[in-house]
């Protein structure tokens, strides 16, 4: 049991192995931080260690509930949605629901796409700061033909403080339309991006109804993702 306190011996005889292996498991766990030994020679797992368990534990939970809304919002809409963050300096998607229409975009082809193409990475990169901004141009360049030919860092800056303001970018290329719009996780804090992609043609036709209902999925996955605030 993870509360239960244990010797070197007892840890050994538990996993089959040598007392100086496990002890060299041990130390190296320890000097991670999560573990801890007592005058006694007991082993116990650290306050770190239940505090990451804690951290992973709310995360996932924060992917059930993205998962869901981002599948209802598909069904809604009835097109392809996606939910992306930033897992250090990558863009990560978390789920991506696919609607069946008679015509559709290949949202695997659009992740896939250079690191500035896509409408969520852009609004993603508008809520992070500058010290964040200058070690993505360090790994990805500027953007470029990627996006309105942007190779200056004063042309990127007022291109994303313009997204953050409106809280929405929309992209349109090759007869396929894209948008993003943020949700948040303030105990974190994170920002992740809702991500919706159609054909053109279809998006200028319900273009008021689509954003209104991405949005206000945005709204309500930050007020469920705030309630979470412990295991």
């Amino acid at each position: 049991h993870i509360y239960r306190k244990l010797q070197l011996k007892d840890l050994a005889l538990h996993m089959n192995m040598s007392k100086s292996a496990v002890s060299n498991i041990l130390k190296t766990i320890k000097d991670l931080g999560y573990l801890e030994k007592d005058d006694q020679g007991y082993y116990f797992l650290s306050g770190k260690f239940y505090h990451f368990l804690q951290a992973e534990n709310r995360y996932n939970r924060v992917k059930e509930i993205i998962n869901s809304e981002i599948t209802n919002l598909a069904q809604t809409i009835k097109e392809n949605v996606i939910a992306a963050v930033f897992n250090g300096y990558e863009r990560h998607t978390i789920v991506q629901a696919v609607y069946e229409n008679e015509l559709t975009v290949n949202t695997n082809i659009q992740q896939n796409a250079g690191f500035y193409h896509l409408a969520s990475t852009r609004l993603l990169l508008a809520y992070e700061n500058n010290d964040f901004l200058e070690v993505i141009i360090k790994k990805y360049g500027f953007p470029g033909s990627d996006w309105n030919n942007i190779n200056r860092l004063d042309e990127l800056k007022n291109s994303l403080a313009q997204i953050k303001h409106e809280g929405i970018t929309v992209q349109k290329e090759n007869r396929v339309a894209s948008f993003s719009v943020p949700f948040f996780d303030m105990l974190s804090p994170k920002t992740y991006a809702i991500g919706v992609y159609l054909p053109e043609e279809r998006f200028q036709s319900k273009k008021k109804a689509l954003v209104n209902e991405a949005k206000n999925t945005a709204e309500k996955l930050t007020l469920e993702i705030k309630k979470i605030n412990t295991i």
